[in-house]
């Protein structure tokens, strides 16, 4: 059986990555994207691939919404670069219009509590 097309990530957003998607799955890996661009830093994409194991392009097009990344290629992005990537993946009130719920190292974050505390 043939899988159901579904729409690249940065068709769910008007402006990737900048613009919130009010798709839960597309605002999901917008925030993944943008997390995954400040670990980043300023290696590059061929230096992080290769230390994670996974091909460049791929990388690229998780960055550009291009590719939804899987849990393999998240997890061994994880452990590659010691850093939780992937936070912003529950929508708090569904029925209420969109509003996220940030996973930390220490749990998940109410909806509106500031990350930064």
């Amino acid at each position: 059986m043939a899988r159901t097309a579904r729409r690249r990530a940065n068709e769910l957003t008007a402006d990737w990555p900048e613009a919130e998607s009010d798709v839960p799955s597309g605002e999901s890996a917008r925030q993944f994207a943008l997390r995954l661009r400040e670990v980043i830093g300023e290696r590059s994409l061929r230096s992080v691939a290769r230390d994670a194991g996974v091909d460049h392009k791929t990388l690229s097009g998780i960055l550009d919404g291009q590719t939804w990344a899987d849990l393999e290629t998240i997890s061994k992005l994880e452990y590659s670069l010691g850093e939780m990537l992937w936070m912003y993946v529950l929508p708090a009130a569904p029925a209420e219009g969109v509003c996220y719920r940030a996973r930390t190292g220490a749990g998940w974050l109410a909806p509106g509590q500031d990350l930064q505390k």
